[in-house]
């Protein structure tokens, strides 16, 4: 699915104490990406104050959506190719996603049951409200995104209540 202007859900609101919390990892992409992100997303989200059931589904995504990202973001040349993990929790939930050099859409598949891996997009719709991906800039690559739900007590903190318009603050280099 990709996302249009007014449905992505990692925009940022704006205001006097409205801003919600937010984390970027920048990573090589490499394999070791996901253990860092994982372990970074695992302490973000601890400070956050998120119940271990949220965590372990945000876990989850988190290894998918990098996997997929070191798996298909291949170098082209000898410099270096980066991903970034970036978590939003808002008055909406909780995002995560990854962004990556590769311009390709990511591809939802129905593998066998004895295919041996396809299952990562399947993974994150299960584990996720929606998702999807959007392309921040011209040459930049993509973004995937899922959106979960989070603790009840997380949407009663924010008490502005523009969280449904917000405006896109996202800089990815």
């Amino acid at each position: 699915m990709v996302d249009t202007k007014e449905q992505r859900p990692f925009l940022e609101r704006r205001g006097p104490g409205g801003e919600p919390l937010h984390s970027r990892l920048v990573l090589a992409s490499e394999r070791s990406a996901v253990r860092w992100g994982r372990a970074h997303a695992a302490e973000v989200l601890t400070k956050w104050g998120q119940p271990e059931s949220v965590t372990d589904s945000a876990l989850l995504v988190v290894s998918e959506l990098l996997t997929n990202a070191v798996k298909h973001a291949r170098p082209t040349s000898s410099v270096p190719v980066r991903c970034s993990l970036l978590l939003w929790l808002t008055s909406r939930g909780l995002t995560v996603a990854v962004h990556d050099v590769d311009r390709r859409p990511p591809a939802l598949r129905r593998p066998s049951p004895e295919a041996e891996g396809g299952r990562g997009l399947t993974l994150v719709e299960s584990s996720s409200e929606e998702w999807g991906y959007t392309y921040p800039s011209v040459g930049s690559g993509k973004l995937v995104w899922a959106r979960l739900a989070t603790a009840p007590a997380t949407a009663a903190r924010s008490p502005d209540s523009s969280a449904d318009s917000p405006t896109l603050t996202l800089v990815i280099t």
